[in-house]
């Protein structure tokens, strides 16, 4: 079906399995250690999003407050986090 294409043609160019429940969009990247390592963007009516405190998202301190909260690009954010697990991942 074509939702089951955009779900791994996502995955697989973006990194990130997506999945979603009430108000919340879980993110888990391709390059997570653990299956718990997963971002929680909550959306509120506006259609702006949140991101939920958890033990992974403690790790993340840095890329926050840079990507998050000072440029405001949830975009990027994700994309530091990709490009980090896959650097640990792959050279150590």
């Amino acid at each position: 079906t074509l939702l089951a294409k955009m779900y791994l043609v996502t995955k697989s160019m973006l990194g990130y399995e997506i999945t979603f429940n009430e108000n919340n969009v879980i993110l888990h990247s391709s390059y997570a250690f653990d299956d718990e390592d997963i971002f929680v963007f909550e959306i509120d009516d506006n259609n702006s999003c949140t991101l939920k405190s958890n033990e992974f998202v403690a790790n993340w301190k840095r890329e926050i407050d840079l990507y998050l909260l000072n440029g405001k690009s949830v975009p990027a954010f994700l994309s530091a986090v990709t490009l980090e697990l896959y650097n640990q991942k792959t050279y150590g």
